[in-house]
């Protein structure tokens, strides 16, 4: 069935038909729940967050905003724009890092989710032991994520790190990094003249733009690797136990939801931005 669509005066007047202030549009249903979380503890909740289903969708969505055109709000993955400037257009607000994925998947939300969907108790699986293979994983990638960037920026269209981290990996099932493999991909994108230049000046603009490369490593390359880290301490903790990437993200989400306080690195980000709306 074709999706039904919206002239900019019915968009206008879709918040009071959802009994809302206002509509934060977002660009697929993993946004939805990301977002609505901030919006409850954030004290926003007067905002309906709706899916558009794909970023081509919400860019369409973003120009009638930053235009005028309609009377709502744009939440999206900040991607690689904070290297190139602080991004402020009216009635869009983006995430800390390249994508929601940066801001849900910490030490304490893995570790949370195999203490809880592995059903083990919580001297089983050691904080320190994620955080220790979440800043090895990050450190070994970081060279691949300025070439990344510098590919984005550039427009050279060359395929860097994609949504899955596999070939990457010591192998297919393990989670940590094979130094050879990331070397010969490092190699391969350093003779193309191109895409050299250009990482230089992305290395120079990542050094002042207050973003880490674990920020700035693509979500979906993230909880890849995050999937395999998961079931490989499952599956020594709860033996046959695998969990899939749909339940690895409703898990990440309440894990997130219930420890998403002042004391997370982006808390004062968020606050900053549902501020805006």
């Amino acid at each position: 069935m074709p999706e039904l669509v919206y002239s900019d005066d019915a968009l206008n007047v879709l918040g009071a038909f959802y009994n809302s202030e206002k509509l934060l549009y977002v660009e697929g249903e993993d946004d939805v729940v990301f977002w609505e979380v901030l919006l409850d503890k954030l004290g926003k909740k007067n905002l309906k967050v709706q899916s558009v289903g794909g970023i081509e969708e919400l860019k369409k969505y973003i120009h009638k905003v930053a235009t005028g055109t309609i009377d709502a709000n744009v939440a999206r993955d900040a991607d690689f724009t904070h290297i190139e400037k602080n991004p402020k257009e009216r009635g869009v607000i983006y995430t800390y890092g390249h994508s929601i994925e940066n801001t849900i998947f910490s030490a304490t939300s893995i570790c949370t989710v195999i203490r809880t969907y592995g059903r083990v108790t919580k001297h089983a699986i050691d904080e320190g032991d994620c955080e220790l293979w979440l800043n090895d994983f990050h450190s070994a990638f970081a060279p691949l994520v300025t070439y990344d960037a510098a590919n984005e920026i550039g427009g050279h269209g060359l395929s860097v790190l994609t949504n899955n981290c596999t070939r990457f990996m010591l192998s297919e099932l393990s989670p940590i990094p094979d130094p050879a493999k990331i070397q010969q991909k490092i190699r391969e994108l350093s003779l193309n003249p191109g895409i050299h230049t250009t990482m230089m000046s992305t290395h120079v603009k990542i050094n002042s733009c207050r973003r880490t490369h674990a920020d700035l490593i693509r979500g979906h390359f993230l909880m890849s690797a995050t999937l395999k880290y998961m079931n490989s301490k499952l599956k020594r903790l709860s033996g046959n136990k695998k969990i899939s990437v749909d339940a690895l993200f409703s898990n990440a989400m309440l894990a997130f939801e219930s420890t998403f306080n002042r004391s997370h690195r982006h808390f004062s980000h968020y606050k900053r931005q549902i501020s805006l709306l």
